[in-house]
């Protein structure tokens, strides 16, 4: 089941947040900040491909520099919304109910209350879903709770594959998404990362699907960050320009047989927060 809707939100305060850069080794303080035309650019790109961007101005009372990033905050899914709980307090003025109310979402649970506890799960930044088979996929970090993902799954009747893992600097990787993806028989997935012992559990629950197989290098330049999605006009790999070009040509032909790729330049915003197109979208069911 692909999404043919993205919730997007327009920052306002786009920019570098020290309470996410201890756990997140992709962000960096860059002075350069085009975020914004970035974000104009990718929401185009998406249109012209058929997928429809549903488009929020970030909220005025809202100091959150990552409010560009919503699927950390919420995912959505045919019964209602989910919530879940953030390791930055500033994240957590990115919740917002207005949001949910013009999507006509009811929350069907919600996570958030466990920020008290110092226990985090950060969406589809933290859980990558395979909804047509019900697998949830969660590398184990300070921002991906290997209990709450197992609540996760028995309140929404999916199968937990959890992992992990040892990314850039011999630290785990803070989010899923950073890891791989997965669509309708498609996975892209840094196997290098992924603590040995959890290896073949973890491949053995992708026997339906085509699996590419990525480098760290290739991780580290956003091509786990990917998300398939059907539009109006069909299939589409949403991805960041970047990742697209450290792809391999014969890489890029298998993503190809799953859907047109659609690539946008944010780099401003991959630097300075540490997050790509993926994490740019909730998907709308």
């Amino acid at each position: 089941m692909l999404a043919s809707r993205v919730l997007m939100v327009r920052p306002t305060r786009f920019g570098f947040n020290p309470e996410t850069a201890g756990t997140n080794a992709f962000q960096s303080d860059d002075p350069s900040n085009e975020a914004l035309a970035e974000f104009d650019h990718l929401a185009m790109a998406l249109s012209d491909a058929g997928i429809e961007p549903i488009i929020f101005d970030q909220a005025p009372d809202c100091p959150s520099p990552d409010a560009i990033f919503p699927n950390n905050w919420v995912s959505f899914h045919e019964e209602g919304a989910v919530l879940y709980p953030m390791l930055s307090p500033l994240r957590r003025t990115e919740r917002r109910m207005d949001i949910l109310e013009a999507l006509g979402k009811e929350i069907i649970c919600d996570f958030s209350h466990f920020e008290q506890d110092a226990r985090f799960l950060e969406g589809t930044g933290s859980m990558v879903l395979d909804r047509k088979e019900k697998f949830c996929f969660v590398c184990v970090s300070d921002r991906s709770d290997r209990m709450l993902a197992f609540q996760w799954c028995q309140r929404m009747d999916f199968r937990l594959i959890d992992f992990d893992t040892l990314g850039p600097g011999g630290v785990p990787v803070y989010h899923t998404n950073v890891v791989g993806s997965i669509g309708e028989g498609l996975a892209v997935v840094c196997s290098e990362v992924i603590v040995e012992k959890t290896v073949l559990n973890l491949f053995t629950s992708l026997d339906e699907y085509e699996a590419i197989s990525i480098t760290m290098d290739q991780m580290q330049n956003f091509c786990g960050n990917i998300l398939q999605l059907n539009g109006s006009k069909g299939k589409v790999i949403a991805m960041s320009e970047c990742a697209r070009s450290h792809f391999r040509p014969d890489q890029l032909r298998s993503l190809e047989g799953h859907g047109a790729i659609v690539a946008s330049p944010i780099p401003s915003i991959e630097r300075i927060g540490g997050g790509p197109v993926r994490c740019m979208l909730a998907e709308v069911f």
